[in-house]
């Protein structure tokens, strides 16, 4: 995404170019000699006011954000239903069926709006299937019928996601040509106002600085802080001295490639969060005097199982996950009854088995964000030493 050439607000560069195109009215007959005219003069003005009326991000990152406020709503109300479904289903045929996984309806609560539209479908075909089974439990055909409405008013809301998306690069990428545009123009302009009146007029000399050199900062900003990402908006504190931000983001869990999302003034831009996985946002405030140092946080959307559990030389061990910042390994004599052993950021503990069969798992986590747990491991403490 472009950034902007200049080293203030939209807006105060805007009313800069409308102060040098009333300095070049007054000064037209002065200005001649270097072929600028009236018509050209009037034809700046146009550029100006074609570039205040596109709207700014923070409009255009308005609709974004409503339309992930509804999109999420939506995914909200597909969870209630689904539960609801998962209830009777449990009911049904126990809370151990394997259904509910056939429905991809376990782990509602982490679900994004890809997996959910998924378990709607499923969950439709399961439903479908046994609802003569599942009437005694309340289910009917038009409540399977609203879950396939639902599923449909989804994907119209994630669709209008990355539309609204598309439409605020879009709209901040013309805009900042746009603006850059202007600029261009009027630091051209002002060349030509300081040559004429440098030795002859102090005034109206001044009537062509762009920046105030007096007011311009000596040092970048500081670094923003109290960056957060809640449900998919970046936010962060203004830095004192910053005149617009810079953000970026990293899906690569090395944090290898950066993309620029936003250059503006705004303290609050959405993020294309993915659908798995997860991001990181870096964010830098920016002035005359450049960047200060990057602020940056993680997002976890969600995590693989570890794989590959296995025991040996008196140490349980598992496979690694991308962005998990931690494991945690519970034990039980009966499947039933589990107790967490182990909670650290490592891909192996030690263990001495006791006697006697004992079943362990393991899942990987980043901070309220878990991934299914691993499949069981039995253990026969008496062949191992125990």
């Amino acid at each position: 995404m472009p950034g902007s050439l200049f080293s203030m607000s939209a807006e105060q560069m805007i009313a800069k170019a409308r102060s040098v195109k009333s300095a070049m009215e007054r000064d037209l007959t002065e200005l001649t000699v270097y072929g600028v005219t009236a018509p050209e003069i009037a034809a700046f003005n146009s550029q100006i006011d074609d570039a205040d009326a596109l709207p700014n991000d923070d409009i255009l990152q308005w609709h974004w954000t409503e339309a992930i406020a509804a999109r999420e709503a939506k995914e909200v109300q597909i969870r209630t239903v689904l539960e609801g479904m998962v209830a009777r289903v449990e009911n049904r045929y126990g809370a151990q069926t394997s259904l509910v996984k056939v429905m991809r309806c376990n782990d509602l609560s982490r679900k994004n709006a890809e997996a959910l539209k998924e378990s709607c479908q499923n969950a439709i075909v399961v439903l479908t299937e046994r609802l003569a089974e599942l009437s005694g439990e309340g289910l009917t055909q038009a409540m399977i019928d609203n879950i396939e409405t639902l599923r449909d008013e989804l994907l119209v809301l994630m669709d209008d996601v990355t539309d609204k998306a598309r439409l605020r690069t879009e709209g901040t990428v013309t805009r900042t040509d746009v603006l850059n545009a202007v600029y261009n123009k009027m630091v051209g302009y002002c060349k030509y106002g300081k040559l004429i009146w440098e030795k002859v007029n102090e005034s109206k000399y001044a009537d062509y600085l762009i920046y105030d050199d007096g007011d311009a900062p000596q040092t970048p900003p500081a670094a923003v802080e109290n960056l957060m990402i809640v449900n998919s908006i970046a936010s962060w504190y203004p830095s004192p001295t910053a005149t617009s931000y810079r953000v970026a983001m990293s899906v690569e869990p090395s944090q290898g490639v950066w993309e620029q999302i936003y250059a503006g003034e705004s303290t609050q831009v959405p993020v294309p969060l993915p659908q798995t996985g997860g991001v990181h946002v870096r964010v830098q405030a920016h002035n005359n005097a450049g960047l200060s140092d990057p602020t940056f946080v993680t997002k976890v959307i969600s995590l693989e199982t570890p794989a590959n559990l296995s025991y040996g030389s008196g140490e349980l061990s598992w496979g690694l996950v991308d962005w998990a910042n931690g494991y945690e390994v519970e034990e039980s004599e009966n499947q039933s009854d589990w107790t967490l052993i182990w909670n650290q950021n490592t891909s192996s503990m030690p263990l001495t088995v006791q006697s006697g069969t004992w079943f362990y798992r393991v899942r990987s986590m980043y901070g309220n964000v878990f991934s299914a747990y691993s499949d069981v491991l039995e253990i026969d403490g008496n062949q191992v030493g125990g």
